[in-house]
């Protein structure tokens, strides 16, 4: 290489708009290895459900916010001053390791044109079992109340509605119904934070699965 050349290549390497290029390639890498992608919605993703909906992992279809100060309360996370700290995952199950925050979920449930005529009861259920503190906020748009659920490892059992390992709370949908859904998760152990929403049929279904095989690894 020429002494020209050298000069040359030592100020390309050292040019601010070079630098910025690099930096920018090494936190789109960082957020693909993470599974966190650029995207911030604005709005609660909305998912729909139908007659013939038995299940659905809602892992790349809600959003998600970290909150390190675990002082965010739902009336807060739900303001329009959050809308822009939520962000979407794309990956098929939301796993954020050992990090010291705590989590908030959030999704909208509504109902297709072919729901049907009559009311469903729906389960929404932690894919996780070792989660200490999950807290649960089922908003309606139209009477504008709030139901609240406390669920997790450091909760009574029978806060679950069904004596199961996982957290794991029941919805009613009639047609032309929606509710928005916020989820706060806190827990020592690793954030996995996967949910499913489940018919009764399919619940019924997946936890009997869970237990026969449950049954055959330990040799029940």
């Amino acid at each position: 290489m020429t002494g020209s050349q050298s000069v040359l290549h030592n100020n390309k390497s050292g040019h601010p708009a070079y630098f910025l290029l690099a930096l920018v390639l090494l936190l789109t890498s960082l957020c693909l290895l993470s599974g966190i992608v650029a995207a911030q919605p604005s709005e609660s993703p909305v998912i729909s459900l139908s007659g013939s909906t038995e299940n659905v992992v809602l892992s790349k279809n809600i959003r998600y916010l970290r909150d390190e100060t675990y002082e965010l309360g739902v009336e807060q996370v739900a303001s329009e001053a959050m809308a822009d700290q939520f962000f979407e995952i794309d990956q098929d199950r939301a796993n954020f390791s050992f990090s010291d925050a705590a989590y908030w979920l959030n999704f909208t449930l509504t109902t297709g044109s072919s729901y049907g005529d009559e009311t469903r009861q729906w389960w929404i259920k932690a894919d996780y079992p070792l989660l200490d503190r999950v807290d649960v906020f089922i908003r309606n748009p139209v009477t504008g109340t709030t139901r609240q659920l406390e669920l997790g490892d450091d909760r009574p059992i029978s806060n679950n509605g069904l004596f199961i390992p996982f957290a794991a709370f029941s919805l009613d949908l009639a047609p032309g119904e929606r509710r928005e859904i916020f989820v706060r998760v806190q827990t020592s152990s690793s954030k996995q934070l996967g949910l499913q929403v489940f018919s009764s049929a399919a619940l019924a279904q997946s936890l009997l699965e869970y237990s026969l095989f449950s049954g055959a690894f330990y040799g029940v």
